[in-house]
């Protein structure tokens, strides 16, 4: 009984990590959804009444309120996985990654975030304050211009085998290694970062995975903005373990369900619809979100759970995300897709 407990105290490896991220993805496509975590930035422009100046945003938002359910319970699974289920331990880097940032005026991580960009103090500053809403803002405009973020195209979209999310992804990477090895080391960053109850029944699921995506988000350490500096550095195998696990699962899974024809929990026929057949869109959208991916260190989901997990500062990512994805509304037709 102890190792268990010490085994979900501890961060959790890549290959288990990467295992219920899946199983996370297959909740949702046998609840008769999609596990898609950035359409939350658009749903959250439409609540804020965007729809009545900008088309985009013109939809019925309260058909997706379980996927603001399930943000919702991710921020509940940070907060949980930090409270509850986490060792005060120091947080393990890759020395050549923990070298690489000490030259910009990082010190040793004691925690997931680094305190010199999400400490209150860092980024209340206007250095500070600048990073986060710029990471954020490329995340949420990148994402609704590529159709997609880490969740939607490299797990969900590559787990169907779709062409247009492997050029997302690739987009992401272009993107998250310009901005880690070419941007990042400019002089801007070089410095110290100073039928109610029915109703409520209902949605009560996507809250419980949501939990569940919160939890493994934080115990595998993918919420870390030091995760994603090791990624792009090609210093740690970490992240490419937890998304390989996953996408793996997820090609096995989704080729099992077209093959018997498998229904969802309504005993709907479960639909995978295909992506549109566009290079630039994905490509472009994916480099723009790669770029504000290895600046704040977060897509859409990790970011709502570091915020449950503690780093409110993290929010300031969020509302630029938000406006971001406002921005790509307001602009979308006149954009090449």
């Amino acid at each position: 009984m102890q190792t268990i407990i010490d085994f979900l105290m501890r961060p959790w490896p890549w290959w288990f990590s990467g295992a219920v991220i899946s199983l996370v993805m297959f909740s949702m496509i046998f609840f008769g959804k999609s596990f898609g975590f950035s359409s939350n930035l658009r749903t959250l422009c439409s609540v804020a009444g965007a729809g009545k100046k900008v088309a985009f945003f013109d939809f019925n938002w309260k058909s997706q309120i379980w996927n603001l359910v399930f943000l919702a319970g991710a921020i509940i699974g940070g907060f949980i996985a930090k409270q509850f289920l986490s060792y005060d331990e120091p947080f393990i880097l890759a020395e050549s990654t923990r070298n690489d940032l000490l030259a910009f005026g990082f010190g040793n991580p004691e925690s997931v975030q680094p305190a010199e960009l999400f400490s209150w103090t860092a980024a209340t500053s206007i250095r500070g304050f600048l990073v986060l809403a710029f990471g954020g803002f490329m995340v949420g405009f990148g994402s609704r211009y590529a159709g997609g973020c880490t969740s939607g195209h490299a797990i969900s979209g590559i787990s169907n085998l779709q062409v247009p999310s492997l050029i997302a992804v690739i987009g992401f990477f272009i993107g998250g290694l310009v901005m880690t090895h070419l941007l990042f080391p400019l002089n801007f960053l070089k410095y110290n970062f100073s039928r109610k109850t029915m109703k409520l029944v209902k949605f009560i699921k996507f809250l419980v995975v949501g939990v569940i995506f919160g939890i493994v988000m934080a115990k595998s350490e993918a919420i870390s903005w030091y995760r994603i500096q090791e990624m792009f550095r090609f210093q740690s195998f970490h992240m490419y373990g937890i998304i390989g696990t996953a996408v793996t699962l997820g090609v096995i899974g989704v080729a099992l369900i077209k093959k018997f024809k498998m229904k969802d929990l309504q005993g709907n026929p479960i639909f995978f619809a295909p992506k549109e057949k566009a290079i630039f869109r994905y490509l472009g959208g994916g480099i723009i979100f790669g770029l504000g991916w290895a600046l704040s260190g977060a897509c859409p989901g990790p970011m709502v759970v570091n915020i449950g997990y503690g780093y409110f500062s993290m929010a300031i990512v969020f509302l630029f995300a938000i406006l971001g994805t406002f921005l790509y509304g307001v602009i979308k037709d006149k954009l090449p897709h």
